[in-house]
């Protein structure tokens, strides 16, 4: 047997079952859209923050006012930004090294260069002023301040195209090194009296241009800010493996 049963509902009650099925899709799609909307704006503030903090750093770098402490908490992160950072901070603790070396190297070189030519300076003015004999004298000591400034300039030169020159320890006789320095320093002052005291007759292992160069700045303070009517004693003395 078949049977047909039919229930009838009345239109106004249709229409509002309708209504209220409809608005379920759009409910659903406006809650997709605002969670989506949220976790896109998380996603970008993950990315835009570290990039602005590498573009802070990059316009601080530009500055030469680059800090490290500055991407220290991007660079423990363990995705690629953190990994940017640290590369970031040994590129710049780099860079930074680099311009502190170039600024430091200036400096030296304006100081380096002041004592060859004083020397120059007053053994020209000396020779004006001298006789022939006096002249043929002081040809050797201006050849030799020349020799100092070209071998100086030349070094600079290596040195701005390397970060470091190595060169070979050599074994020298302190003396004659101290008795050179002793001999460029008269021509400064003739009147001042330099005296070597200690042990004499001692070879050291090292690089005896740099030494002299060394020893040299400290003799030319010395002959600037010593009293006069004073000597200036170079003292030296052995303790273990030094001098």
């Amino acid at each position: 047997q078949t049977y047909l049963l039919i229930y009838r509902i009345p239109y106004s009650e249709l229409g509002a079952w309708q209504r209220s099925n409809a608005l379920r899709p759009m409910s659903a799609l406006l809650i997709a859209l605002f969670v989506l909307s949220i976790m896109s704006m998380l996603l970008t503030l993950s990315i835009t923050r570290p990039l602005n903090r590498l573009r802070h750093a990059v316009h601080d770098l530009a500055h030469t006012s680059y800090h490290q402490e500055q991407l220290s908490q991007l660079a423990q992160r363990r995705d690629e930004f953190g990994v940017l950072a640290s590369d970031f901070n040994t590129m710049g603790q780099r860079l930074q090294g680099l311009i502190s070396n170039q600024r430091q190297l200036l400096r030296d070189v304006s100081h380096e260069l002041r004592s060859p030519l004083a020397r120059l300076q007053i053994a020209l003015a000396l020779a004006e002023r001298g006789t022939e004999e006096q002249r043929r004298k002081l040809w050797p000591r201006l050849q030799r301040e020349c020799e100092r400034l070209d071998a100086l300039i030349d070094e600079i030169l290596t040195l701005a195209r390397l970060d470091q020159v190595q060169t070979k320890q050599q074994s020298f006789a302190i003396t004659p090194l101290l008795t050179k320095l002793i001999d460029d320093a008269a021509l400064l002052q003739p009147n001042q009296i330099i005296a070597i005291t200690g042990i004499k007759n001692l070879t050291y292992q090292g690089w005896p241009e740099l030494l002299q160069r060394a020893i040299d700045n400290l003799l030319r303070n010395a002959l600037r800010f010593n009293p006069a009517g004073l000597p200036i004693e170079v003292h030296i003395t052995r303790q273990d493996n030094q001098l």
